[in-house]
């Protein structure tokens, strides 16, 4: 058990005053006591693989990560875990995000809005289909 986050924590993401994740560029940790002390879950970025972007726990058991890899052009992937991080598969019909993910409303396991900066993809069905929302975003 770790008692101490790290430096570069990315996100934070909490279900309830007790429970919740922090993301940092190497993994992810959890609490279950309001943040007095960290597990580390076992899940693990490498330099030159995915670098994780932020993490949105749905409720204790089902988590949701955005992930990019550096490529010519990043790609915004996701992932998720259905037993509260213990291990982790592709969201959905693995779709990759051309230029990566942003930022993302997850609204249930089921329905996802995100943007790449480019353009806004939304699914309701647990990522087996992506729409694109038909507007022009704009710097």
């Amino acid at each position: 058990m770790d008692t101490n986050l790290y430096s570069g924590i990315l996100d934070f993401s909490f279900v309830s005053d007790s429970i919740g994740i922090a993301v940092s560029p190497s993994t992810i940790y959890k609490t279950n006591n309001m943040g007095l002390s960290w597990n580390k879950l076992p899940i693990n970025f490498y330099l030159g693989g995915k670098m994780p972007g932020f993490g949105e726990m749905v409720d204790e058991e089902n988590i949701i990560l955005t992930t990019s890899e550096p490529h010519v052009v990043t790609e915004g992937s996701l992932l998720k875990s259905t037993d509260g991080g213990i291990t982790w598969r592709n969201y959905g019909n693995s779709q990759f995000f051309k230029w990566g993910i942003r930022d993302a409303f997850v609204l249930s396991q089921d329905s996802i809005w995100l943007t790449t900066g480019q353009s806004v993809y939304f699914t309701e069905d647990s990522g087996n289909n992506w729409d694109t929302l038909d507007i022009q975003l704009e710097y």
